[in-house]
């Protein structure tokens, strides 16, 4: 997608389908589910998933649309749904991104985003879906500070230059602080070592699925998390306060880094190091 934008797809069809997992059509889906799959077994085994009766409190009932939040085959077959349209968009010329029901339709102009929202208006009439109103719109990257989200990064052309720059969304950096704070209580009672080993699958984990992102956001996860051992070695110490009654100076990067702490500025910096080398 960074690279549609570098080569001026500035106008991006932000799509947002209604209620998507609960309104796709059993009778349409289990035909395209049949275009793929000929196991008469398997086929039975999907049409009871789909089925299943849903429970709410002493009502129940059997769907007949949509399927089940969460179940295991759901985003599957929310791709085959979709699928269709994907094959629609691109023969008509445009550049669409998909993952599950989140996409984008990328353009180079704006009459060329409003065509493709008006024939992917039609085509989710046509198969039983609908567009969110609110949260469905075009967006024009060629001005300062607009912005779009795509599968938890923030894209926005900044105010003094002409680059689009991505970094977490707000919600991303909310859902890392908030696992990084439930291995990081104060109360803990495991050593330091202990704490920032458990620690490092969740760093790897975030690090791996942002470091497209710009190094601040990678430094301000580093320096959250280090606020958070220092305050947890204060209680240690048997000091009261945040981590600013101890000494920062002793405490600083290099100690952290010395107990197996994974930085994520540092991690992004050699990746980048790496990349210009190669070219």
């Amino acid at each position: 997608m960074n690279e549609l934008l570098k080569q001026g797809y500035l106008y991006v069809m932000d799509a947002d389908i209604q209620r998507y997992f609960d309104t796709i059509p059993h009778e349409k889906l289990m035909s395209r589910v049949k275009e793929k799959i000929i196991d008469g077994k398997i086929l039975d085994l999907i049409e009871q998933f789909l089925k299943a009766n849903i429970f709410d409190g002493l009502k129940h009932w059997e769907p007949e649309e949509g399927t089940p939040q969460g179940g295991i085959i759901s985003p599957l077959l929310a791709n085959i749904y979709l699928d269709p349209f994907d094959h629609k968009m691109t023969e008509a010329g445009f550049e669409i991104v998909r993952y599950a029901d989140d996409f984008l339709i990328m353009c180079k102009s704006k009459e060329s985003a409003k065509r493709a929202l008006r024939k992917t208006r039609r085509w989710m009439k046509a198969n039983g879906l609908k567009l969110h109103p609110e949260k469905t719109r075009i967006v024009d990257m060629t001005e300062k500070c607009e912005y779009f989200e795509f599968l938890g990064y923030h894209f926005e052309r900044t105010r003094n230059t002409h680059r689009i720059k991505r970094w977490p969304r707000k919600q991303s950096l909310k859902k890392c602080k908030d696992a990084i704070r439930k291995k990081t209580r104060r109360s803990n009672k495991d050593s330091i070592e202990d704490i920032i080993a458990y620690l490092r699958p969740n760093l790897l984990g975030w690090y791996q699925y942002f470091k497209h992102s710009t190094v601040y956001a990678m430094r301000g996860i580093d320096e959250f998390t280090r606020r958070r051992l220092r305050s947890i070695i204060a209680k240690y110490n048997r000091k009261k306060g945040s981590h600013r009654m101890i000494d920062t100076r002793k405490y600083n990067k290099a100690y952290f880094t010395d107990l197996g702490f994974f930085s994520l500025e540092e991690a992004w910096k050699l990746e980048f190091q790496s990349l210009r080398s190669k070219h």
